[in-house]
């Protein structure tokens, strides 16, 4: 068996905490006293998730670009010498060309990543919505910029920034309860869908800007924000799809077996 990552301690919280959560999602909740609706659901699920998004965050967070790799078609004629003769051949080939912008975010520390749960609802018997706060308290943020023409690389220049950001994801978990032969416990399969996503961010630092200073690096600067402004929705996109990819960890046929005899036994295993 492959040695769990948890500490004991962790394993039992978060065993209990998630035959907690998952005991209510078959059924249709009662009503709360409570003044927060599904307080202990969103409290398990929010360690569920908090855990499994710090495990399976990929690297880089997301990459979105600008005519990153962008070419033309340029024709013409060469010269060259042979037999003591000029001769002219004519040539039609592809050249890197135009102003080219990659634009790469990572999370340098996986601990600052915060989640939270809030407006749990249940549409239907074993399904629950909710929408998903994660915070990172600090994201990396590098610009890097070409100039090509005509195949020849004119200027490039590296611009690495930070910023907080901020995700929210409103998610979608159904469940299905299955009885495996011979296990004390029941088996919960989940289906886990990010239906979409707002990303927010804070103000953009700028920490080092690599073959520029003075005035040129200010414009460089004023730049990146705008670039981060255009590129959003594609960000969004991306961090949509991680984000579920993230949460079912990967699995072949998007869905999380959890066996709760298994979870019984890591947690008692020293």
């Amino acid at each position: 068996m492959k040695p769990s990552r948890f500490s004991r301690f962790g394993r039992v919280a978060l065993g209990f905490s998630l035959a907690a959560v998952l005991a209510c999602w078959p059924l249709t909740p009662s009503l709360s006293a409570s003044p927060v609706p599904y307080a202990s659901e969103a409290i398990a699920l929010t360690r569920i998730l908090t855990d499994l998004l710090r495990r399976h965050l990929p690297d880089p967070l997301a990459q979105a670009s600008e005519n990153w790799g962008q070419q033309r078609e340029v024709s013409g004629t060469r010269r060259r010498i042979r037999d003591w003769r000029i001769i002219s051949e004519p040539y039609q080939e592809m050249r890197n060309d135009g102003l080219w912008r990659r634009l790469t975010l990572r999370v340098p520390q996986k601990d600052q990543l915060h989640v939270g749960i809030q407006n749990i609802d249940f549409p239907r018997r074993g399904c629950l919505r909710g929408v998903v706060l994660t915070v990172a308290e600090r994201v990396d943020v590098q610009l890097e910029q070409q100039q090509w023409h005509n195949g020849l690389r004119l200027y490039a220049c590296d611009t690495r920034a930070h910023c907080k950001v901020g995700l929210t994801l409103r998610a979608e978990v159904t469940s299905r309860r299955e009885q495996p032969i011979g296990a004390f416990l029941p088996m919960y399969v989940l289906k886990v869908r990010i239906l979409d996503a707002r990303l927010d961010y804070g103000d953009i630092v700028v920490d080092h800007i690599l073959g520029l200073d003075g005035k040129a690096a200010r414009v460089v600067g004023d730049g990146i924000r705008e670039v981060v402004r255009r590129l959003k929705p594609d960000f969004e996109e991306q961090l949509r799809r991680k984000a579920e990819a993230a949460v079912i960890h990967v699995t072949d046929n998007r869905e999380l077996r959890i066996t709760l005899d298994e979870w019984l036994r890591r947690a008692v295993t020293p």
